[in-house]
């Protein structure tokens, strides 16, 4: 396990033994083929475990990953990608979207 000081710690949940959000491991034997790149399966799989850290950092309830909401929101920016989006902030979501 990694070294925090203190600060970090309550920032950090980690992921199952073995995953890693930087590189994904190679099977032996295995090549970077034409099926993975048009895919773009390892960046599927930094998605994924990015998307599984913030639910289990924030405690959300995984029936947050069920609801239309939710699935529209990802649909959209997966549709339109939008160079330099930054989410809405805590205070515009409690703010300016609220009475919306």
């Amino acid at each position: 396990m990694v070294q925090l000081d203190a600060r970090k710690k309550a920032d950090y949940v980690s992921l199952l033994e073995g995953s890693n959000l930087s590189q994904s491991k190679k099977q032996k034997g295995s090549t970077d083929g034409a099926l993975e790149k048009s895919f773009s399966i390892a960046n599927r799989n930094n998605a994924d475990k990015l998307a599984a850290r913030m639910f289990y950092a924030s405690c959300l309830s995984f029936n947050l990953a069920t609801f239309p909401y939710f699935k529209k929101y990802s649909k959209f920016l997966t549709a339109n990608p939008i160079p330099s989006y930054i989410p809405p902030t805590y205070n515009r979501l409690r703010t300016t979207f609220l009475p919306q």
